[in-house]
């Protein structure tokens, strides 16, 4: 029996072996800079980079409408919170239990 158990773990460790990813290591390179398409004049020492995103309005008109839903939340709160009638008396812990009759069956 303990020779059957070896054999049938070692099978299942030799197989598992073949499913195993192989491990072939690549070599990728890329560069981190990229000189511009232009070349700058060489009297140029210094230049400050400007983006232009075609999407600037429409981040802009996210943020207003965020902002009205900010308040306008923000007031609908206020009114609710108004309209709120304060409890004087604590509310009553509940007393009620549930019982749950269990048979057991025998046959």
């Amino acid at each position: 029996m303990q020779k059957n158990l070896t054999l049938t773990f070692a099978a299942a460790l030799l197989t598992t072996v073949g499913f195993a990813q192989s491990i072939d290591p690549q070599k990728i390179s890329f560069d981190y800079v990229r000189l511009p398409l232009v070349p700058l004049p060489a009297a140029v020492h210094t230049f400050r980079p400007e983006v232009v995103t075609r999407y600037e309005e429409a981040i802009k008109q996210q943020q207003a409408n965020r902002v009205a839903a900010i308040a306008d939340a923000q007031t609908k709160a206020a009114e609710a919170k108004k309209n709120i009638k304060p409890s004087l008396s604590a509310p009553k812990p509940s007393t009620s239990w549930c019982w749950m009759s269990v048979s057991l069956r025998t046959q």
